[in-house]
């Protein structure tokens, strides 16, 4: 991991980071149909992953990707099949002809997932380049990043109480008291 390598004060473990970032992604909307359920999922595992990781990428490779949510709706099921498929891989292992249909068809939806992330490279203004920043801003970046989920908590949850004491005001003024 190259923060731990390089960076060990920026040291924030994965599992940790997805469990402050994501959880409030996914409050904020909820889908009322699976496929929309489906396509709001990709869309906060991407942005919680590019919250996580976009500093880190400026500062080890010097450019944004401005294509993240397109490509990453590419990636994360095809991602998926392919983490099936080598499971399944294994499974017909003592059967060599239906483990080459698995592989063929891994082989297929690597090479899907290549030549679309390849035209995704393509596009114009596909990434940022050129960005150089020194590890002072990067954890300038973090604390942002931090500060604004701590705002953005605060500001949900004030509206919560607004909202039930409107109920409250709304109640005493229905029951006459």
């Amino acid at each position: 991991d190259l923060s731990e390598r390089h960076l060990p004060e920026c040291r924030v473990p994965k599992p940790e980071l997805s469990k402050l970032i994501l959880p409030k992604l996914s409050k904020l909307y909820t889908p009322k149909t699976k496929v929309v359920d489906y396509a709001w999922s990709l869309f906060t595992v991407s942005m919680a992953a590019q919250l996580g990781v976009f500093p880190l990428v400026l500062y080890y490779f010097g450019r944004f990707s401005t294509y993240f949510l397109l490509t990453n709706f590419i990636v994360i099921p095809a991602a998926t099949l392919i983490l099936y498929g080598a499971v399944a891989m294994l499974l017909t292992t003592p059967i060599a002809v239906l483990q080459h249909v698995v592989a063929q068809a891994l082989g297929t939806i690597v090479q899907w997932m290549n030549n679309a992330l390849a035209w995704t490279a393509t596009l114009p203004g596909a990434d940022i380049g050129n960005i150089h920043i020194n590890t002072f801003q990067l954890l300038l970046i973090y604390i942002a990043i931090a500060s604004f989920g701590i705002i953005a908590q605060r500001l949900a949850r004030l509206r919560h109480l607004e909202r039930l004491d409107a109920f409250y005001i709304e109640g005493r003024v229905k029951g006459g008291k």
